[in-house]
């Protein structure tokens, strides 16, 4: 499950099991080839690998590439911790853990404590990993950014009580599209909004 109902479930996707359950559609998605992720487990056993990606060549002399470079790892790098509490989030349901806000901001922040509070009263948890897969950042204009990635999302929706997957996209799992817009603020990088589309990865 993705981040803020992103994907299925978590994520805060515009077409994200969870997402699109909640309604996270936030836009019109850019197609974008990519390619498949890595393994989930290589995906999340390297912590410094959190900050990986795309991000544009630096120039000999230090210059405006350079830069950029350092602010793209920046943004990778609140990418990454806003998709990963998102999920630890929803294995719980706990839609007020302390992390959520610290990386992601309204109105992905509302959608993504609305749809864990909805899995909540359903009786529901997330269950399994997601391979977040090699994001990119594809634009930055001032104080936001856009950033790519082919997410593997294993992490689908269960009953509580029976451990079962539940009906529909939400308890299955796929390949999907993210493509999420980071806004900067006094606090750095945060995940302000994001969309998933469900079978956009080549």
């Amino acid at each position: 499950m993705n981040l803020g109902a992103r994907h299925r479930l978590s994520r805060w996707t515009a077409a994200p099991r969870l997402a699109v359950a909640a309604g996270l559609a936030l836009g019109a998605l850019s197609m974008a080839a990519c390619t498949h992720p890595r393994s989930s487990a290589t995906a999340r056993s390297d912590g410094v690998g959190r900050a990986r990606g795309t991000v544009p060549p630096s120039s000999p002399d230090g210059g405006p590439s350079a830069s950029r470079a350092l602010e793209s790892t920046q943004i990778l790098s609140a990418w990454w911790a806003a998709q990963e509490a998102f999920d630890t989030a929803a294995l719980t349901d706990d839609s007020e853990q302390p992390s959520l806000a610290a990386t992601t901001v309204s109105p992905q922040l509302d959608l993504n404590r609305l749809l864990l509070e909805q899995m909540a009263a359903a009786g529901e948890l997330a269950e399994g990993s997601v391979d977040n897969g090699h994001p990119q950042v594809v634009a930055i204009d001032g104080d936001v950014a856009t950033v790519r990635s082919c997410v593997h999302d294993t992490e689908i929706a269960v009953f509580a009580a029976t451990g079962q997957p539940v009906p529909g996209l939400l308890g299955e799992k796929d390949f999907e599209l993210f493509t999420s817009t980071m806004q900067q603020g006094a606090n750095g990088w945060k995940l302000s909004a994001q969309a998933l589309g469900v079978g956009q990865c080549d």
